[in-house]
């Protein structure tokens, strides 16, 4: 009665509760029995090593995900003769490099050569700590 009443206070209408309350009431319970079953009918495609298929599947997208990055890394390509993550640097680029790095290095030498003989404040300490770290990632 108050389903009937609330439904047509909000405008008429269907009542869905009073729907729902019944079909609740002739609906069968799901027996653990019946989705047992279910899943004896429909076993897990298998290959003849008895291995699922879908577990193929994943490990055939990853060992093709594992080569194109490998590709893209440049992994496992010998073409020039360096390392793996090394690469060539030509004559021109190697020299040039070299001189750079020979100025810088006389540089860091001059600076050393003009710090005191006897060092004695925290300044000089550190920037003689300083140009040895420099000298030593120079050379």
């Amino acid at each position: 009665a108050r389903a009937a009443s609330a439904s047509s206070r909000r405008g008429g209408g269907r009542d869905i509760i009073a729907e729902n309350r019944c079909a609740a009431a002739v609906a069968q319970p799901r027996s653990r029995a019946a989705s047992a079953e279910r899943a004896v009918d429909k076993p897990l495609s298998r290959d003849g090593s008895n291995v699922p298929l879908y577990l193929r599947r994943v490990k055939g997208a990853i060992a093709a995900e594992q080569q194109l990055i490998a590709q893209k890394l440049g992994i496992g390509v010998d073409d020039d003769g360096a390392p793996p993550g090394c690469m060539l640097v030509p004559e021109s680029e190697r020299v040039d490099t070299l001189d750079r790095l020979k100025k810088r290095r006389e540089e860091l030498e001059a600076l050393h050569r003009r710090l005191p003989l006897k060092i004695e404040t925290i300044g000089q300490k550190q920037r003689c700590e300083d140009l040895v770290k420099e000298l030593q990632t120079v050379e």
